[in-house]
């Protein structure tokens, strides 16, 4: 059964986690046989359910936290439910696509790859998101990376390891599917970016075992050299993986 690192302060986890490019999404469509159904697997508040409801006629969103769903966005033909990756409650063979954003790496990962195959058409695809460590400017991507790694690299779950390298260390099923990376952007200011890493699984693993908030090791700096009101571009790189199903 996948981790749950995320019900606690899932109201944040909508606030501050960034959105996905709708291209991103367009493109996607545009592989699939059809624009039928999507399963939105490990949707989270929906960050990509939403998007994925442009593009499709229906998109039925799973997550393991009721928290999250709760909080998730709402959509005229978005259906959430509670559910773990590796026992969909959906038919055989009744999904043109099936979406991971950036929650592949809780899952057990035969167990999901056999749902997939289960619940694909011939021809369906199966789509994975991942992003990691923001970029901001010079002057702040250094207290990023040393949060990352020196502060919180021990708190981390082995399972980052695989977001780390973008999955590519996971050995996909079925054929791959030639797709172009991406990038996500927000403009944010000083307190947006700080919502957004206390998010991060490690830095709740960080409180839960010493007490303390990490945020700490890097905030007076980070005060230093981002003013209050100011605005910057925040990005994360976003690696695309898509690989379909064999036709019958």
């Amino acid at each position: 059964m996948a981790k749950d690192r995320f019900s606690q302060q899932s109201e944040h986890y909508q606030r501050y986690r960034p959105g996905y490019p709708p291209a991103v999404f367009k493109r996607l469509a545009t592989l699939s046989p059809a624009r039928q159904r999507v399963w939105d697997c490990g949707c989270g508040t929906g960050q990509a359910s939403v998007p994925l409801s442009r593009e499709f006629d229906a998109v039925f969103a799973t997550d393991l936290s009721w928290q999250q769903l709760r909080n998730a966005q709402c959509a005229d033909n978005i259906s959430y439910c509670a559910a773990t990756a590796d026992a969909a409650p959906f038919a055989d063979a009744s999904f043109d696509m099936v979406s991971v954003a950036q929650a592949l790496h809780w899952f057990n990962l035969p167990a999901f790859f056999a749902e997939c195959d289960r619940v694909l058409k011939p021809g369906g695809l199966l789509v994975a998101l991942t992003y990691n460590l923001l970029s901001v400017e010079p002057d702040i991507d250094p207290l990023i990376q040393h949060l990352y790694t020196e502060v919180l690299g021990d708190y981390w779950d082995a399972e980052r390891r695989l977001v780390d390298s973008a999955y590519a260390d996971i050995d996909f099923p079925f054929s791959a599917e030639p797709v172009d990376d991406d990038e996500m952007i927000c403009h944010w200011q000083r307190d947006q970016l700080l919502g957004y890493l206390q998010t991060w699984s490690g830095l709740k693993q960080y409180r839960k075992a010493t007490g303390k908030d990490a945020l700490s090791e890097i905030s007076p700096a980070l005060s230093a050299s981002w003013p209050d009101d100011e605005v910057r571009v925040v990005r994360w790189p976003l690696r695309c993986i898509v690989r379909r199903k064999a036709l019958d």
